[in-house]
C-alpha cells in the first residue's frame, strides 16, 4: 500500500515538474499586462494536492474523527496541542510577548 501511495506521488511529481519547464516560455508579449509567470505550475500543483486531499487526507480523517467519538478525540486534540506548547512558549519569548509566553508555560 505504501508503495503504491509514493508511486502515485512520484508520478504526480513528474508531471508537476515538467510544468516548471514551460512556465519559463509562458512570457507576455511586450505590451501585454504582466502575467503570473509561476501560473500553470501552481494549478498543477493545487490539482495534485486536491487529488492526494481527495484520495489519501480526506478518507484518513473521516475513519480518525469514526473512530474517536466525542471525549476521546477532544482528549486526544487536547493531548498534540499540550506536546506543541513548549515551541509556543519559546516563539513568545523570542517575539517579546511575555504575556502569551506565560499563558503557554502555564
Amino acid at each position: 500500500m505504501r508503495r503504491s501511495i509514493f508511486a502515485v506521488i512520484l508520478v504526480l511529481t513528474a508531471f508537476t515538474g515538467a510544468g516548471a519547464a514551460n512556465a519559463a516560455s509562458d512570457r507576455p508579449a511586450a505590451g501585454a499586462a504582466p502575467a503570473d509567470p509561476w501560473e500553470r505550475l501552481n494549478r498543477r500543483g493545487y490539482a495534485i494536492n486536491q487529488f492526494i486531499d481527495k484520495m489519501l487526507i480526506r478518507p484518513v480523517a473521516m475513519l480518525y474523527k469514526a473512530l474517536t467519538p466525542g471525549p476521546i478525540g477532544k482528549g486526544l486534540h487536547n493531548v498534540v496541542v499540550n506536546l506543541g506548547e513548549p515551541l509556543t512558549f519559546i516563539n513568545d519569548v523570542l517575539q517579546g510577548r511575555p504575556r502569551r509566553a506565560a499563558q503557554a508555560a502555564g
